[in-house]
Order: structure tokens, then C-alpha cells, then sequence
């Protein structure tokens, strides 16, 4: 049995020495090329490279892909990648602090109102779900990676909700069978006294059971927060993507009205579940242009989303948001509705965009902030986003272009795809 185990093991290490040798050599091969690349004289991709031939053109698409997503792995980087993107966040915030509708022009004015319209039109039958849906990743106290389902229930810490949402959140866990009996499991142990103390304390509720539990729960189980943390996550090798961390029970809440109006957008539509694809397949038509924004989860001011959508929506969007955001020890009151991270940004956003797309065109497609409009009506598109604080990319923005790009696909007339 000793020379069976020792032959597996040694065969074991074989083959890890074998794994690793390869994974050297591709490294290796990989670092040549982005150096190639790096030195080489295509132009920067973005409007800059469209008098190039066809051949350069698509070139310089492949190694815009590649110079941006592979590095070598350098940690001392990270730190300062970090700093900077807080800087950046802060600075937004400063910007979106002087936004005013007065300054707003009556030709935005009157696309933005008939937007609103669309909006109303589009929800008149919303309803949040009480479906119960988790995000992936960590929620405001840090699991250390450890984030299913289990364990982010199992730890009382983890329990978090802000004084705003609270009283959604009890309902919601009150009213789903298996959330409750989870919460039950960190209530302390009463005796027949104090139980009988209790319930006379909350006899004359309209629901006893409910009046009871709503005590116990925010007592004994919950922590009330201020809002979520500021964290950092990869983009490529030049800045980090803001990320807000938020609680436990807002995330739960979030996703509550996200889902219906994911449902919303599919049946107007613009299906999220095959979003990508379709733009995929629309950048192969001359006749559209594609726009993209910089930063454009941060870029949903919540004065703008109020004015936008109904009461039914934007008074749930406000409840359940962050409204501070902890940065550094030091709590700050953003002025967006909502950053990536919040587990309804990307189906507001969405909707806040095609709403204002569709009134100028309405074959207009978007998935999240990738925007496909006609050529005839971008530049007045882009113009009223510009009038509400967002910031268009102009070098993933194509207008009247012989080469467009959505969702990860490159289309150049006269060559097609340019995969990568």
C-alpha cells in the first residue's frame, strides 16, 4: 500500500511540475508579445485610428484588447491604482454637486420629459418582487471570500440593513419561510416569564406575531448601518472600477425590485438575458452608432432618477440605496442614486437610458450603458446625457463610422468582426 500511495504522489508532483512549466512558457511568450505591442506605432484606439487602413484599424483593435487586459502581475501598483480611484469617485461627487435643472436646456428639457413619459408608460404594472435573490460576491462585513449563500447567513455580523430599509427587510425575512428560520437561530433562549412579558407588551398590535418578531429581529439579530463601504475592483491595467459594498438586507431588497424590472425590460423589448448578443449583431449595420460613457455606474445622480422615474419606483430606489457611502473611516452623502456594487445600478441605469434613446428612436437598444441609436440622432442623444452629468467616451463612441463596437464585438465595414 506505502509503494502504491508513494507511486500516486510522485505522479502528482510530475504532472504539477508539468502544469507550471507550461504556464511559465505561455507567460513568457505572452510578455514578448505585449512588449511587441506596446512598442509598436499603431495609433491609440478610438477615432484616432479610423483614417488608418483596414488592416492597422483592426490591428490596433486587437492590441487595444490585449494591451489593456494582460500584465504582468505587479502588487506595488495596486495600492496607488486604488488611491486614485477613490480620487476620482470624490471628484465625480464634487461635479455632480453642481448639477442644477435650471442650467438644464429646454431642448433636453423636452426629450427628458417625454422619457419620463415612456418610463410611466413602461411600469404602470411594476411590483417588487418578495423573491429572494443573492448577488454574488462579499456584502459590508467581509466574509474573506467566503460568500455563498451559507455563509453570509451563518455569521449574526453579517446581518446588516439601513435604518431606512429596515422595516422592508424584517418584512421580508418575516414573510419568507426559510430566511425566517434562519434569523430564529440567533435569538436568544426566553423563558415562559419573559415570553409572556413580551407578548403582553405587544398584544394590542395589529399583528401580534409580526410586532414581536420586528422586535426580536432588530434587537437581537441585526445591525442598523449608515450605508455601505468604498471598495476597488480590477478593470484593466490602468484604474480600478468603484465598487459600493453594501448590507445584507438592502442587497436582498434590491435585487427585489430589479427583478421585475428586468422583467419590464424584456417586455419592451430590450431583454437583458440576450442583450449582448443582439448587440453584437446590430453593430453590423452601417446605419446605427454606438455609444458608450466613462464611468457611467457612477453616473446615475439620484435628483435626475427621482424626476425620471414614478413615485411607485423612484421611492424604493431611495430607500434602499446607500445613502452614505464609508470612505476611508470618513462617511460621505453621494449625490448618485447608486454605484456597481448596488444590486439594482445596472437595470436602472438601462432603463434610464433607453427611456431617453427610445423618445428619439424607437429600434434604440442598450444594455447597461452600451447604446446603439440611429446615426441621424446620436450626437442630440449624447448631447442631453452630457446635460444630465454623464460623460460620453469618446473613444468607444462611434458616430457615422465605418467601424463600430458594443458589448465586447468590433465591426469594421469592408473587413467584418475583428475578433481577438
Amino acid at each position: 500500500m506505502v509503494a502504491i500511495h508513494n507511486g500516486r504522489a510522485n505522479r502528482e508532483q510530475s504532472q504539477q511540475a508539468q502544469y507550471s512549466a507550461l504556464i511559465n512558457q505561455v507567460n513568457e511568450r505572452l510578455e514578448v508579445l505585449y512588449g511587441q505591442l506596446n512598442n509598436s506605432t499603431l495609433p491609440d484606439f478610438g477615432s484616432a485610428m479610423l483614417c488608418c487602413s483596414t488592416d492597422s484599424i483592426a490591428a490596433c483593435t486587437v492590441a487595444h484588447r490585449f494591451l489593456g487586459k494582460f500584465q504582468k502581475p505587479e502588487t506595488s501598483t495596486e495600492k496607488l491604482l486604488h488611491e486614485n480611484c477613490i480620487a476620482d469617485w470624490l471628484a465625480t461627487e464634487d461635479r455632480f454637486s453642481t448639477f442644477s435643472w435650471s442650467r438644464v436646456p429646454l431642448s433636453s428639457k423636452s426629450i427628458l420629459y417625454r422619457a419620463r413619459v415612456l418610463l410611466d408608460q413602461w411600469t404602470k404594472n411594476f411590483r417588487p418582487t418578495s423573491e429572494v435573490a443573492f448577488t454574488p460576491g462579499e456584502t459590508l462585513v467581509s466574509n474573506k471570500g467566503r460568500v455563498s449563500v451559507y455563509q453570509k447567513l451563518r455569521r449574526k455580523e453579517n446581518w446588516t440593513v439601513t435604518h431606512e430599509a429596515f422595516e422592508d427587510f424584517a418584512r421580508l425575512v418575516y414573510n419568507t419561510r426559510w430566511l425566517k428560520k434562519v434569523a430564529k437561530t440567533f435569538f436568544h433562549k426566553l423563558s415562559q416569564q419573559q415570553y409572556r412579558r413580551l407578548y403582553g407588551a405587544f398584544k394590542d398590535a395589529k399583528h401580534v406575531g409580526y410586532a414581536i418578531f420586528r422586535f426580536r429581529f432588530e434587537t437581537e439579530v441585526v445591525t442598523l448601518v449608515h450605508g455601505g463601504r468604498f471598495a476597488s475592483v480590477y478593470k484593466n491595467n490602468e484604474k480600478r472600477r468603484p465598487i459600493i459594498v453594501g448590507p445584507l438586507g438592502n442587497m436582498l431588497l434590491q435585487r427585489g425590485v430589479s427583478l421585475p424590472l428586468r422583467e419590464i425590460l424584456s417586455q419592451i423589448g430590450n431583454d437583458l438575458e440576450t442583450g449582448q448578443q443582439l448587440h453584437r449583431d446590430r453593430i453590423s449595420d452601417p446605419s446605427v452608432a454606438t455609444i458608450d460613457f466613462s464611468n457611467a455606474s457612477d453616473s446615475n445622480l439620484l435628483e435626475v432618477v427621482t424626476a425620471q422615474f414614478p413615485n411607485r419606483i423612484h421611492r424604493l430606489l431611495s430607500r434602499y440605496r446607500d445613502p452614505m457611502v464609508l470612505v476611508d473611516d470618513v462617511y460621505y452623502v453621494p449625490h448618485k442614486l447608486s454605484s456597481m456594487g448596488c444590486g439594482f445600478t445596472f437595470e436602472v441605469m438601462t432603463l434610464l437610458l433607453l427611456s431617453i434613446a427610445r423618445v428619439l428612436d424607437p429600434q434604440a437598444t442598450v444594455y447597461g450603458d452600451d447604446v446603439i441609436i440611429n446615426n441621424n440622432v446620436a450626437e442630440q442623444f449624447m448631447a442631453v446625457m452630457r446635460d444630465i452629468m454623464w460623460k460620453v467616451n469618446e473613444k468607444k463612441s462611434f458616430v457615422n463610422s465605418h467601424f463600430r463596437e458594443s458589448c465586447g464585438a468590433f465591426y469594421l465595414d469592408a473587413y467584418g468582426y475583428i475578433t481577438c
